[in-house]
């Protein structure tokens, strides 16, 4: 069924009041993937009792979006510090110069944009080798032109936090009371210890499928479910792995997806951080050294959306500058790659 003015449409809780979202073909579905965002290992019985819907429905549906790749539930590494990266590309190489980018195991996120940038991401290099990943690597990136890095000093907002809205508080409440697996506020453990040989084979196991049982997580490893619950219990705490379910935003009816780059004077800075870290809208944030003060990826439901909260949100009133670009592809999320 094709979106029209009849179709369902949910809505967001917008900081300014309440919003609609662009159409959704699927409410259902779309509710179900909220769900995930929540708890990525929630089973379809958990999710059906939260949301007030039949089981057997969301177990069909969820299963089918899982089959049909529109939304991943998978383990990601936690990383070292983050530094964006910011590439110009020779004309015509701006496909190119993604996927070689993409392809880096240390590439956590990678947009194709509007703007002077044609492409905006983030490496997660520990400091000892961030001399020679920008000097030597980055630099050599196929069909690149110019490339600028810098790096953060702190994340204001990562994915686990992201609230699209789809959900009443109380459903949100429900599944997040549930979900034993949560990642510690944020991600960046530079010094965690090695990981041994069950560890590796249980991180592997949960990067290729972040649902699989206990039962399947116990066969691959050798070990009993219990050591394995024990184990991703740690590993998850200690903020060596978090699980995601990465699918694009749009299907949750946010198809416009935005970096945000805000300069802030020093005074307001802290005050500014706070509203960002506050705001459940926002997918990613941090703040970062060079031009801007504040980097932000934010979902939203139309132009005329982000123009209100570019006019209207709290924060703006201490920002000095914004400057804005519009996603037109991502080339990678969670670490997880698309095609471009």
């Amino acid at each position: 069924m094709s979106p029209t003015s009849q179709d369902p449409v949910a809505e967001v809780r917008h900081p300014l009041g309440r919003r609609s979202l662009q159409p959704i073909d699927d409410p259902d579905s779309a509710r179900i993937l909220a769900a995930l965002q929540i708890h990525p290992r929630a089973s379809w019985p958990q999710i059906a009792e939260a949301l007030g819907l039949h089981e057997r429905s969301v177990a069909r549906r969820g299963q089918e979006m899982i089959d049909r790749g529109l939304v991943r539930v998978v383990a990601v590494s936690a990383g070292a510090p983050g530094t964006i990266v910011e590439v110009e590309t020779e004309r015509g190489s701006v496909r190119m110069a993604a996927k070689a980018l993409a392809n880096r195991p240390d590439v956590s996120w990678l947009h194709l944009t509007t703007g002077r940038s044609d492409l905006v991401g983030e490496v997660t290099v520990p400091d000892i080798g961030l001399a020679e990943v920008v000097i030597d690597e980055l630099q050599a990136i196929p069909g690149a032109r110019r490339v600028r890095t810098n790096p953060s000093l702190d994340y204001l907002r990562v994915a686990k936090d992201w609230d699209p809205g789809v959900l009443a508080p109380a459903e949100s409440e429900n599944l997040a009371e549930q979900n034993e697996f949560v990642t510690p506020a944020y991600e960046v453990r530079p010094n965690v210890p090695g990981l041994d040989t069950v560890d590796e084979k249980l991180c592997a196991e949960l990067t290729r499928s972040g649902r699989a049982t206990f039962v399947d997580l116990s066969r691959t490893t050798g070990v009993s479910e219990s050591t394995v619950r024990r184990r991703m219990s740690k590993l998850v705490a200690g903020g060596q792995i978090a699980i995601r379910a990465v699918f694009a935003p749009r299907r949750v009816g946010l198809p416009m997806t935005v970096v945000m780059r805000l300069s802030v004077t020093p005074r307001h800075l802290t005050q500014v951080s706070q509203m960002v870290a506050a705001e459940a809208r926002i997918r990613n944030a941090m703040l970062t050294t060079g031009r801007f003060d504040i980097l932000i990826q934010l979902d939203v439901a139309s132009r005329a959306d982000l123009r209100t909260v570019l006019a209207n949100h709290p924060m703006m009133k201490h920002v000095d500058r914004v400057e804005t670009a519009v996603v037109l592809r991502s080339a990678k999320r969670s670490r997880i790659q698309f095609e471009v």
